[in-house]
Protein backbone atom coordinates (compact mmCIF):
# COMPACT_ATOMS: atom_id res chain seq x y z
CA UNK A 1 0.00 0.00 0.00
CA UNK A 2 2.77 2.28 1.09
CA UNK A 3 4.69 1.70 -2.71
CA UNK A 4 1.27 2.02 -4.31
CA UNK A 5 0.66 5.80 -2.56
CA UNK A 6 4.76 6.32 -3.45
CA UNK A 7 4.39 5.59 -7.15
CA UNK A 8 0.83 7.89 -7.44
CA UNK A 9 2.63 10.80 -5.44
CA UNK A 10 5.92 10.46 -7.60
CA UNK A 11 3.28 10.10 -10.88
CA UNK A 12 1.58 13.57 -9.83
CA UNK A 13 4.96 15.35 -9.07
CA UNK A 14 5.98 14.52 -12.64
CA UNK A 15 2.51 15.15 -14.06
CA UNK A 16 3.14 18.61 -11.86
CA UNK A 17 6.19 19.28 -13.60
CA UNK A 18 5.96 18.61 -16.99
CA UNK A 19 2.75 21.26 -16.80
CA UNK A 20 4.80 24.19 -15.36
CA UNK A 21 7.63 23.14 -17.73
CA UNK A 22 4.94 23.37 -20.86
CA UNK A 23 3.82 26.81 -19.48
CA UNK A 24 7.15 28.82 -18.87
CA UNK A 25 8.20 27.25 -22.33
CA UNK A 26 4.87 28.67 -23.88
CA UNK A 27 5.70 32.39 -22.14
CA UNK A 28 9.05 31.78 -23.01
CA UNK A 29 8.21 31.83 -26.65
CA UNK A 30 5.72 34.73 -26.07
CA UNK A 31 7.94 36.46 -24.31
CA UNK A 32 11.39 36.40 -26.90
CA UNK A 33 9.08 37.92 -29.46
CA UNK A 34 8.17 40.85 -27.39
CA UNK A 35 11.42 40.81 -25.18
CA UNK A 36 9.42 41.06 -21.76
CA UNK A 37 6.10 39.67 -20.40
CA UNK A 38 4.40 42.91 -20.30
CA UNK A 39 3.45 45.93 -22.50
CA UNK A 40 5.20 48.92 -21.98
CA UNK A 41 4.72 51.84 -24.65
CA UNK A 42 3.67 52.16 -28.26
CA UNK A 43 7.16 52.26 -29.50
CA UNK A 44 7.66 48.29 -28.19
CA UNK A 45 4.55 47.62 -30.63
CA UNK A 46 5.02 46.31 -33.66
CA UNK A 47 2.12 47.82 -35.47
CA UNK A 48 1.93 51.73 -34.70
CA UNK A 49 0.34 55.03 -35.78
CA UNK A 50 -0.29 58.94 -35.36
CA UNK A 51 -3.18 61.14 -35.27
CA UNK A 52 -2.92 64.85 -35.23
CA UNK A 53 -5.54 66.72 -33.30
CA UNK A 54 -6.37 69.99 -32.05
CA UNK A 55 -6.52 70.41 -28.30
CA UNK A 56 -8.52 73.95 -28.35
CA UNK A 57 -11.09 72.15 -30.64
CA UNK A 58 -11.31 68.43 -29.85
CA UNK A 59 -13.36 68.33 -26.80
CA UNK A 60 -15.73 71.22 -28.28
CA UNK A 61 -16.06 69.05 -31.51
CA UNK A 62 -16.95 66.00 -29.37
CA UNK A 63 -19.54 67.86 -27.50
CA UNK A 64 -20.99 68.73 -30.43
CA UNK A 65 -21.28 65.12 -31.39
CA UNK A 66 -18.51 65.52 -34.18
CA UNK A 67 -16.68 62.98 -34.01
CA UNK A 68 -13.89 63.94 -36.70
CA UNK A 69 -11.26 65.37 -34.71
CA UNK A 70 -8.21 62.90 -35.79
CA UNK A 71 -5.93 63.03 -38.76
CA UNK A 72 -3.59 60.86 -39.31
CA UNK A 73 0.03 61.78 -39.62
CA UNK A 74 3.13 59.61 -39.77
CA UNK A 75 4.14 58.35 -36.20
CA UNK A 76 7.79 59.28 -36.24
CA UNK A 77 6.41 62.93 -36.46
CA UNK A 78 3.92 62.56 -33.79
CA UNK A 79 5.57 64.36 -31.26
CA UNK A 80 6.85 67.26 -33.86
CA UNK A 81 4.06 69.16 -33.61
CA UNK A 82 3.55 72.05 -32.24
CA UNK A 83 4.21 72.35 -28.50
CA UNK A 84 1.25 74.33 -26.75
CA UNK A 85 0.83 75.93 -23.84
CA UNK A 86 1.76 74.32 -21.01
CA UNK A 87 -1.69 75.01 -19.13
CA UNK A 88 -3.55 72.58 -21.45
CA UNK A 89 -5.30 70.36 -19.31
CA UNK A 90 -8.24 67.19 -20.01
CA UNK A 91 -10.14 65.69 -17.39
CA UNK A 92 -9.95 61.95 -17.11
CA UNK A 93 -13.60 61.56 -18.65
CA UNK A 94 -12.06 63.64 -21.72
CA UNK A 95 -9.30 60.87 -22.31
CA UNK A 96 -11.57 58.29 -22.13
CA UNK A 97 -13.80 60.62 -24.75
CA UNK A 98 -11.07 60.44 -27.16
CA UNK A 99 -9.99 57.20 -26.58
CA UNK A 100 -13.74 55.90 -27.97
CA UNK A 101 -13.09 57.97 -31.20
CA UNK A 102 -9.50 56.46 -31.97
CA UNK A 103 -10.68 52.77 -31.05
CA UNK A 104 -13.70 53.17 -33.76
CA UNK A 105 -11.42 55.06 -36.11
CA UNK A 106 -8.24 53.05 -36.13
CA UNK A 107 -10.08 49.33 -35.49
CA UNK A 108 -13.21 50.00 -36.29
CA UNK A 109 -13.80 48.11 -32.55
CA UNK A 110 -15.83 49.89 -29.20
CA UNK A 111 -13.34 47.02 -27.74
CA UNK A 112 -15.87 46.46 -25.55
CA UNK A 113 -14.66 42.83 -24.73
CA UNK A 114 -11.05 44.68 -23.89
CA UNK A 115 -9.73 45.43 -20.03
CA UNK A 116 -7.97 47.98 -18.69
CA UNK A 117 -4.29 46.85 -18.09
CA UNK A 118 -2.74 50.18 -16.58
CA UNK A 119 -2.87 54.26 -17.00
CA UNK A 120 -0.85 56.75 -16.93
CA UNK A 121 -1.16 60.69 -16.40
CA UNK A 122 0.87 63.51 -16.36
CA UNK A 123 0.72 67.22 -15.39
CA UNK A 124 3.08 70.22 -14.46
CA UNK A 125 2.85 71.98 -11.40
CA UNK A 126 1.61 75.19 -12.49
CA UNK A 127 -1.52 76.75 -13.10
CA UNK A 128 -4.76 75.07 -11.78
CA UNK A 129 -3.69 71.66 -10.77
CA UNK A 130 -6.77 69.50 -12.59
CA UNK A 131 -6.97 67.92 -15.37
CA UNK A 132 -3.80 66.80 -17.21
CA UNK A 133 -1.78 66.98 -20.16
CA UNK A 134 -1.03 63.29 -21.21
CA UNK A 135 -2.81 60.31 -20.94
CA UNK A 136 -2.08 56.63 -21.95
CA UNK A 137 -3.53 53.36 -21.40
CA UNK A 138 -3.32 49.91 -22.19
CA UNK A 139 -6.10 47.48 -23.29
CA UNK A 140 -5.77 43.81 -23.36
CA UNK A 141 -8.07 40.29 -23.87
CA UNK A 142 -7.65 36.69 -23.83
CA UNK A 143 -7.05 35.21 -27.30
CA UNK A 144 -5.34 31.92 -28.51
CA UNK A 145 -2.44 31.47 -30.79
CA UNK A 146 -0.71 29.48 -32.06
CA UNK A 147 1.65 29.62 -29.38
CA UNK A 148 -1.77 28.67 -27.29
CA UNK A 149 -3.80 31.18 -24.60
CA UNK A 150 -2.04 34.63 -25.04
CA UNK A 151 -3.39 38.23 -24.15
CA UNK A 152 -3.58 40.66 -27.04
CA UNK A 153 -2.80 44.22 -26.05
CA UNK A 154 -3.53 47.70 -27.71
CA UNK A 155 -2.64 51.36 -26.45
CA UNK A 156 -3.35 54.63 -26.95
CA UNK A 157 -1.62 57.42 -26.11
CA UNK A 158 -2.95 60.75 -25.56
CA UNK A 159 -1.14 64.53 -25.52
CA UNK A 160 -3.22 67.64 -26.57
CA UNK A 161 0.09 69.15 -24.52
CA UNK A 162 1.50 68.06 -28.08
CA UNK A 163 -1.55 68.09 -30.59
CA UNK A 164 -1.24 64.11 -30.84
CA UNK A 165 -2.14 60.66 -30.34
CA UNK A 166 -0.76 57.37 -31.43
CA UNK A 167 -1.47 54.01 -30.64
CA UNK A 168 0.26 50.59 -30.89
CA UNK A 169 -1.14 46.89 -31.32
CA UNK A 170 -0.43 43.56 -33.12
CA UNK A 171 1.37 42.33 -29.67
CA UNK A 172 0.76 39.14 -27.62
CA UNK A 173 1.95 38.82 -24.21
CA UNK A 174 2.18 35.08 -22.07
CA UNK A 175 -1.20 34.81 -20.06
CA UNK A 176 0.27 34.35 -16.37
CA UNK A 177 -1.13 31.49 -14.59
CA UNK A 178 -3.76 33.57 -12.67
CA UNK A 179 -3.82 36.19 -15.44
CA UNK A 180 -3.55 39.64 -15.24
CA UNK A 181 -5.90 42.29 -13.25
CA UNK A 182 -8.36 44.27 -15.31
CA UNK A 183 -8.90 47.82 -14.29
CA UNK A 184 -13.34 48.50 -13.92
CA UNK A 185 -14.15 51.91 -14.46
CA UNK A 186 -17.04 51.78 -13.01
CA UNK A 187 -15.59 50.62 -9.43
CA UNK A 188 -12.69 53.02 -9.33
CA UNK A 189 -12.57 56.95 -8.31
CA UNK A 190 -11.19 58.34 -11.34
CA UNK A 191 -7.57 60.06 -11.97
CA UNK A 192 -9.37 63.86 -11.41
CA UNK A 193 -10.32 62.65 -7.74
CA UNK A 194 -6.91 61.20 -7.47
CA UNK A 195 -5.56 64.00 -8.25
CA UNK A 196 -7.58 66.07 -5.84
CA UNK A 197 -6.99 63.68 -2.89
CA UNK A 198 -3.13 64.08 -2.88
CA UNK A 199 -3.82 68.15 -3.71
CA UNK A 200 -5.83 68.51 -0.45
CA UNK A 201 -3.20 66.02 1.53
CA UNK A 202 0.24 67.21 1.30
CA UNK A 203 0.64 67.77 -2.79
CA UNK A 204 -0.11 71.67 -2.91
CA UNK A 205 2.46 72.28 -0.04
CA UNK A 206 5.16 70.20 -1.79
CA UNK A 207 4.52 71.62 -4.84
CA UNK A 208 4.38 75.14 -3.30
CA UNK A 209 7.62 75.04 -1.81
CA UNK A 210 9.61 74.44 -4.90
CA UNK A 211 7.47 77.64 -6.34
CA UNK A 212 5.63 74.94 -8.97
CA UNK A 213 8.61 73.82 -10.62
CA UNK A 214 7.62 70.20 -10.72
CA UNK A 215 5.64 67.94 -13.03
CA UNK A 216 3.20 65.20 -11.43
CA UNK A 217 2.86 61.53 -12.78
CA UNK A 218 -0.33 59.68 -11.93
CA UNK A 219 -0.37 56.12 -12.41
CA UNK A 220 -2.52 52.99 -11.85
CA UNK A 221 -0.79 49.50 -12.60
CA UNK A 222 -1.78 46.72 -10.35
CA UNK A 223 0.09 44.33 -12.18
CA UNK A 224 3.35 45.89 -12.37
CA UNK A 225 3.32 48.26 -8.87
CA UNK A 226 0.74 48.05 -7.02
CA UNK A 227 -3.78 47.95 -6.77
CA UNK A 228 -3.70 51.71 -5.70
CA UNK A 229 -3.39 55.13 -7.62
CA UNK A 230 0.11 56.17 -7.20
CA UNK A 231 1.29 59.97 -7.33
CA UNK A 232 4.55 61.00 -7.48
CA UNK A 233 5.59 64.87 -8.04
CA UNK A 234 9.21 65.39 -9.33
CA UNK A 235 11.13 68.46 -9.25
CA UNK A 236 11.87 68.89 -12.57
CA UNK A 237 15.16 65.79 -13.22
CA UNK A 238 16.14 65.80 -9.58
CA UNK A 239 16.11 63.56 -6.89
CA UNK A 240 14.50 62.33 -4.64
CA UNK A 241 10.57 63.07 -5.71
CA UNK A 242 9.36 65.39 -3.51
CA UNK A 243 5.79 64.13 -2.89
CA UNK A 244 4.66 60.13 -3.14
CA UNK A 245 1.44 58.95 -2.17
CA UNK A 246 -0.60 55.92 -2.71
CA UNK A 247 -4.46 55.91 -2.72
CA UNK A 248 -6.91 53.27 -2.58
CA UNK A 249 -9.19 53.26 -5.97
CA UNK A 250 -12.09 51.93 -3.84
CA UNK A 251 -12.16 54.05 -1.08
CA UNK A 252 -10.19 56.95 -1.61
CA UNK A 253 -8.20 56.26 1.24
CA UNK A 254 -4.56 56.96 1.46
CA UNK A 255 -0.86 57.06 2.36
CA UNK A 256 1.85 59.75 2.31
CA UNK A 257 4.84 57.88 1.38
CA UNK A 258 8.36 59.15 3.11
Amino acid sequence: MLTKRIMIITVALLVAGICIAAITMHQFLVRSRQGRDYPVGTSDFNETGAYQIDSSETLIKLNNKINDILTPVPYESSLESSDNNSQVKWSFSDYLQVAEVVKLQTWNDDMQDWSIYRMIFTTSCSGLVAGFSTGDIIYFRPTTTELGNVYEVREISISPLHDSVEWGAGNYYPRPLFGWSEIDLDKIISADDALQIAENNGGKIARLEVNNVCDIFLSYNPNINSDNWILSMFHYNQLPNIFNIEINPYTGKFSVIK
